[in-house]
């Protein structure tokens, strides 16, 4: 056991991982603000917790029809792709949650299930493919070590949301991420062509 978290502490002085480490933050990050502040300061607010679970359900469908589709076009372009498909949904959603949510779009069910819906589709494409298809191409002889550091970035980034809870506003929380996803996906640009292709 020793020798697993050092070896997995180690991994730390590697650039690659060190230039995946703000897009697996943006992961969590994202992960967190779906299940706690998108539910709660968005379907709550506008409609009522009665329809949290109904709307979160086209999140959990799409999430996995992508995750298979998503994982097939991974193999074959691969993971790099599915990362910069990832940011521009992601990028979109964010922009349009921020400058939408208070129209009538935004306060109608289709644009809470539009909503819902693609943000499966960019959760299936970073949380569900690209981080284990980075690791896992990038690590091949080091990915168990490769797998924790994925699983302690992303748990701390989730903890972290919850942590600040309501100390910055939804809005705050929705900029937080497009600022971390410019970094991640100019990071994993960097790392795809300076350190190493993926």
């Amino acid at each position: 056991v020793k020798g697993r978290l050092i070896g997995a502490l180690l991994m730390w002085k590697d650039p690659r991982l060190l230039l995946l480490i703000p897009i697996l933050l943006f992961s969590g990050l994202q992960n967190a603000v779906t299940y706690g502040d998108f539910t709660k300061q968005y379907i709550t607010k506008t409609f009522g917790v009665s329809w949290v679970g109904f709307t979160m359900s086209g999140w959990g469908v799409m999430n996995s029809l992508c995750s298979i589709i998503f994982g097939r076009l991974s193999d074959r372009f691969g993971p790099r792709a599915i990362c910069y498909f990832g940011a521009v949904i992601f990028a979109l959603i964010y922009g349009s949650l921020l400058l939408l949510r208070s129209t009538a779009f935004g306060q109608s069910l289709v644009g809470a299930f539009i909503w819902a819906a693609l943000l499966g589709v960019g959760d299936s494409a970073f949380y569900s493919v690209f981080c284990p298809a980075a690791v896992s191409t990038l690590f091949i002889t080091r990915s168990e070590a490769a797998y924790s550091n994925l699983k302690l970035i992303q748990s701390l980034a989730k903890s972290f949301i919850f942590f600040i809870g309501s100390g910055i506003s939804f809005n705050g929380k929705l900029i937080l991420l497009l600022v971390v996803l410019v970094i991640g996906s100019f990071c994993v640009f960097c790392l795809d062509h300076f350190v190493q292709p993926l």
